[in-house]
C-alpha cells in the first residue's frame, strides 16, 4: 500500500511537470495593429425619409490580438462619413461611428496550411447621424450592444503570403433608436441630454428585423520594413428596427491599410 501511494505521488508530480512543460512551449504571439480604411457607404434612415444617403467613409482602428491556444481580440474603432442624397449638390449630411468590441476564440482546426478559430463576440456601437439640411434641431441614431457569433480564418499560401479572413454575426441584440415621432422641437444637445438620448428605450432583439454581418479579408506579405503595411478589405452591413421607430439601413465597402506594431 505504502508502494502504492509513492507511486501515486510520483505520478501526479510527472503529470504536472509535463503540463507545465507543455504550456511553457505553446508559443504566445501579440499583435497590435493601426488601421486606416476608407470607402463608399450609403445609408437609408426611415425616420427622416426614403431617399438613400451616399458618401465616403474615413475609419481609423487599434486593436489587440494575443494568440496562445485560443485567440483574444479586442478593437477601437472611430469613423466618419460625409454624405448626400442624389438631390443635394453638396455633402450636408454626417455620420459618425465610434465601435467597441471583443472576441474570443477558440482553437478549431489547425494544420500547416489553415488554422480555423470559432467563438463569441460582443460589439458596442454608436452610430449618429446629423442631417441638418433635413433636421437641423435632432439627432439620429443606431445604437446598440450584441452577443456574437465569430469565426476567424488564416491561410497560409506559402510561407510569406497568408490571408485571414474574419466574419461576425449577430444572435442577441439590444438597440436603441430615436422616436419615430418627436415630443421635442429641439433636442437636448447637453452632454447629459445626449448621452440619455443615446440609450433610449433600449429594446432586445433576437435576429428579428435586426442584423448586421461584419466581413473583413486581410492579405499579409513578405515586408522589407514594418513600416510597410499589409492590405485589407472589409464589407459592413446592418438593418436595425425598433417598435417604436422605423429602419435604418446601412452598406459599407472599405479598403485600407494595416501596420502591425
Amino acid at each position: 500500500m505504502k508502494h502504492f501511494c509513492y507511486l501515486s505521488i510520483l505520478i501526479v508530480l510527472s503529470s504536472y511537470s509535463y503540463g507545465q512543460k507543455f504550456d511553457s512551449q505553446i508559443k504566445k504571439k501579440r499583435v497590435k495593429p493601426i488601421e486606416f480604411r476608407t470607402g463608399f457607404v450609403q445609408q437609408k434612415e426611415g425616420n427622416l425619409h426614403k431617399k438613400v444617403f451616399n458618401g465616403m467613409n474615413y475609419t481609423f482602428r487599434y486593436s489587440n490580438t494575443l494568440q496562445k491556444k485560443n485567440l483574444y481580440h479586442l478593437g477601437l474603432e472611430v469613423g466618419n462619413s460625409h454624405m448626400k442624397t442624389d438631390i443635394e449638390d453638396g455633402f450636408s449630411s454626417v455620420l459618425v461611428n465610434i465601435g467597441l468590441n471583443y472576441h474570443y476564440l477558440f482553437k478549431i482546426y489547425h494544420n500547416s496550411k489553415w488554422k480555423i478559430h470559432s467563438g463569441i463576440g460582443t460589439n458596442l456601437d454608436y452610430n449618429i447621424g446629423y442631417y441638418w439640411i433635413w433636421d437641423e434641431s435632432h439627432l439620429y441614431w443606431s445604437n446598440f450592444l450584441s452577443l456574437n457569433l465569430s469565426q476567424r480564418i488564416l491561410y497560409k499560401a506559402n510561407k510569406y503570403n497568408h490571408i485571414i479572413m474574419f466574419f461576425s454575426v449577430p444572435v442577441f441584440l439590444l438597440l436603441s433608436r430615436p422616436e419615430q415621432e418627436r415630443n421635442f422641437k429641439i433636442d437636448d444637445f447637453s452632454f447629459s441630454g445626449i448621452m440619455n438620448s443615446f440609450h433610449h428605450k433600449p429594446e432586445a432583439k433576437f435576429l428579428t428585423n435586426s442584423f448586421f454581418i461584419n466581413l473583413s479579408i486581410e492579405y499579409q506579405y513578405k515586408r522589407k520594413s514594418k513600416f510597410q503595411p499589409f492590405l485589407v478589405y472589409s464589407f459592413n452591413y446592418f438593418i436595425l428596427k425598433t417598435t417604436y421607430s422605423n429602419k435604418v439601413e446601412s452598406i459599407q465597402n472599405f479598403t485600407g491599410v494595416i501596420w502591425n506594431l
